[in-house]
């Protein structure tokens, strides 16, 4: 399925070379990096590729496409895989770190890892199940 509403979209900088469809976490004043540590609280997804040093598109809210560490079911919670730079992970699956902030919904299923798959994005929400 296609989703037309993408959300709301911001320029920032990259502060490391930057795929697109990963989550990010503001590392600096007004500059993101993939989030991949327990402390990074996630700002957003990029929308493209960017080179460190570059703008960066970071989709903020609404529906953005997100890379994907391993299987996921359409309608489960996600936060980002600290082992995967930037990617996704279902969070009954992400165990090692089970106090990382939620992200949003996936909206699809997605069964191998680097597929991409649309997610609601739930900006401020952790919930704990």
């Amino acid at each position: 399925m296609s989703y037309q509403d993408q959300g709301k979209v911001v320029s920032l900088v990259a502060g490391d070379t930057l795929a697109a469809n990963v989550v990010v976490y503001l590392s600096a004043a007004n500059t993101v990096s993939p989030a991949i540590t327990d402390t990074s609280i996630p700002i957003g997804v990029t929308a493209d590729y960017a080179d460190s040093g570059a703008a960066c598109s970071v989709v903020i809210s609404g529906i953005a496409r997100c890379k994907v560490a391993e299987s996921i079911t359409a309608g489960q919670l996600v936060s980002f895989a600290t082992d995967a730079a930037g990617f996704i992970r279902a969070r009954a699956n992400n165990t090692a770190n089970s106090a990382l902030p939620t992200i949003g919904m996936a909206l699809e299923t997605a069964s191998t890892s680097g597929d991409i798959i649309p997610v609601l994005l739930m900006p401020g929400i952790n919930l704990q199940r």
